[in-house]
């Protein structure tokens, strides 16, 4: 078993998961399609996912239109 020690103190973590979820809301009032391993999914959804990772993380795939406008984006989990 992997152990991974994150020294963040409450308020460091809070802060992070509030930029986070800031961050995929402002995707989301742009119609940007939020995708979390194969399923639609809310900002919160996926900030909460992101945050709670005890081993990996989530990997960024940005899906554009022909016209390089970003029209997804895609969370797929990574095994650390």
């Amino acid at each position: 078993m992997k152990f991974i020690i994150d020294f963040f103190t409450k308020e460091k973590y809070q802060r992070k998961y509030l930029v986070l979820l800031k961050e995929l809301q402002e995707y989301k009032n742009k119609s940007i399609s939020l995708v979390l391993e194969g399923s639609l999914s809310s900002p919160k959804d996926i900030a909460n996912a992101c945050m709670v990772m005890e081993e990996g993380c989530y990997m960024r795939d940005y899906i554009s239109n022909e016209g390089g406008t970003i029209v997804a984006i895609h969370f797929n989990r990574v095994r650390g």
